[in-house]
């Protein structure tokens, strides 16, 4: 587009100056680069290192007590395991003495040595005792499940 305009202090006004304008024009290209570097940051990505390495050592401890605590629960199970089955031999055995003594107190009543009150002592023993054993032998089921599992 030419565009015809006076020069100003002219005052005849006779000279003009031809000005090219374009509105849109073509081949323009821009480029930029840019560049950032950081002289001091006071100290911040030290920081965050340091942080990241204690959150790192803090994780690893962490997975070291959890399997410390599981192999710990694991013994634990075990020798409880142990400990039911030779409860449950040791309830069995005085099981066992109850009856033969139930059979001697009942030979002593027959006699008239002995009173009904010594079989129900007798066979009060004897009930708690197998009710002990059947608690010793639920805890010995579920703790071999929980091995298992």
């Amino acid at each position: 587009m030419l565009m015809k305009a006076p020069i100003p202090g002219n005052p005849d006004n006779l000279v003009t100056h031809v000005f090219d304008i374009s509105f849109a024009p073509s081949n323009m290209y821009d480029a930029h680069l840019g560049f950032n570097y950081t002289i001091f940051d006071f100290g911040k990505r030290a920081s965050t290192v340091n942080a990241g390495v204690i959150a790192e050592n803090a994780a690893r401890d962490k997975k070291q007590n959890i399997a410390v605590a599981l192999s710990y629960q694991v013994a634990m199970l075990f020798y409880g395991l142990i400990f039911e089955s030779q409860s449950i031999k040791v309830m069995d055995d005085a099981i066992a003495s109850l009856d033969r003594h139930l059979e001697i107190v009942k030979k002593r009543v027959d006699a008239g040595t002995a009173t009904e009150y010594d079989i129900l002592k007798t066979e009060a023993q004897k009930a708690t005792s197998q009710a002990q054993r059947i608690d010793l032998q639920c805890d010995y089921t579920k703790k071999q499940t929980i091995l298992n599992n």
